[in-house]
């Protein structure tokens, strides 16, 4: 019998998500560098239509994570955050000159409090609303960006136990503690946040031009991470870290780029490689 939470409303094909390396890596370091809190942050990417026909659902390309916040999220820091990342999707795609994949802001990703915790916990209210919202803004704004048939926002939760358990594992990363490391959700036929998608998402290095399984993803990752040095070398700053640090450290803490960890992830991939 298939399991109700992979089917989607009214029997349709689920969508695919693919998920880059440094979109995955970055929602990862943001659940470790703020361990004892609850994170949350924007997911950005484009939806693809594939070549198996209109009633097919497409791909959603999660290209990259942008870190918003280290507390509960407030609607100043949501909607700020939200209108900022939209304008950053915008110059995204007009550097492209493809209209029919554009940038936009695809979901929401967070971790609870307590690294190494229930990694069984829901996702809190205040990221379940977040998501449902970001769902009402693109049907919103599908009259300027219009979406493929059969679109839909994510919402990911960082599974805290399985995280911890494979980033202090000493023999490599266990493969079955995997899919519990990042959840994706989509909506049921209930509108709840309960429909898990695939947990094999692939993971793309833009860098490369090629793609790797979560495993390697994770033990580049893990590479990254082991070492505190490291993580005080290259720190993750989100939007409030952006908004504390005054106006001689906007620069710095640039939260839509973070290119530190950008480079970081990519120079660990090379060395897997």
């Amino acid at each position: 019998m298939a399991d109700p939470t992979n089917s989607t409303p009214g029997g349709k094909q689920q969508q695919r998500v693919s998920i880059s390396t440094v979109a995955h890596a970055k929602m990862i370091l943001h659940a470790v560098c703020k361990a004892t809190q609850q994170v949350h942050g924007i997911l950005i990417g484009r939806f693809v239509e594939t070549d198996a026909g209109a009633s097919a659902a497409p791909t959603l390309f999660i290209e990259d994570a942008l870190p918003v916040c280290h507390e509960a999220p407030t609607k100043p820091i949501v909607d700020t955050s939200l209108r900022l990342a939209e304008t950053y999707c915008d110059s995204l795609s007009e550097e492209k000159s493809d209209d029919s994949n554009q940038c936009r802001v695809v979901g929401w990703y967070t971790a609870n409090e307590r690294l190494g915790g229930d990694e069984n916990v829901r996702p809190g209210q205040a990221a379940l609303r977040i998501a449902g919202s970001i769902g009402a803004r693109l049907l919103s704004e599908a009259a300027d960006k219009p979406l493929p048939a059969h679109a839909e926002p994510v919402l990911i939760l960082i599974g805290n136990g399985a995280l911890a358990e494979l980033l202090g594992a000493e023999n490599g990363c266990d493969a079955s503690a995997l899919p519990n490391a990042v959840n994706v959700f989509g909506r049921d036929q209930r509108k709840h946040w309960l429909r898990r998608f695939p947990a094999d998402c692939v993971i793309s290095n833009d860098s490369i031009k090629e793609k790797k399984s979560f495993q390697s993803s994770i033990e580049a990752v893990r590479s990254a991470v082991s070492s505190s040095t490291d993580l005080v070398k290259v720190p993750l700053y989100d939007f409030v870290d952006h908004m504390e640090g005054g106006t001689g450290a906007t620069g710095e803490r640039d939260w839509l780029i973070n290119s530190n960890v950008k480079k970081m992830v990519q120079d660990s991939m090379f060395k897997s490689h």
